[in-house]
């Protein structure tokens, strides 16, 4: 068993203009996007599945940070075009293995 613990990243929950909630954050250089799965199905005892999804980050975030202390009036409005599932994509489920916290 592991004594401590190592925080990998950090993720916040945001909610779409649709009411739908998903959570992004970073990764080293990737941005992490996690979206629930509404068309999984659930097996006894899960309430949800979610998908993690990894995307090149488009810029640093301390530049990002300078450049909306810098001109916060200026900036364009962010738009979140969360990537939809393909359809014709059959769906697999990995195995996972048992988890005791």
């Amino acid at each position: 068993m592991i004594d401590e613990k190592l925080k990998l990243f950090r993720l916040y929950e945001k909610t779409s203009a649709r009411g739908n909630r998903y959570f992004v954050g970073r990764l080293a250089g990737a941005r992490v996007i996690v979206m629930r799965d509404e068309r999984a199905e659930l097996s006894e005892g899960t309430e949800g599945v979610w998908d993690v999804l990894l995307s090149p980050a488009d810029e640093a975030p301390a530049r990002r940070a300078q450049n909306a202390t810098a001109a916060p009036h200026t900036a364009a409005p962010r738009t979140s075009k969360a990537p939809k599932p393909d359809p014709n994509r059959p769906f697999v489920e990995d195995e996972l293995p048992p988890w005791t916290p």
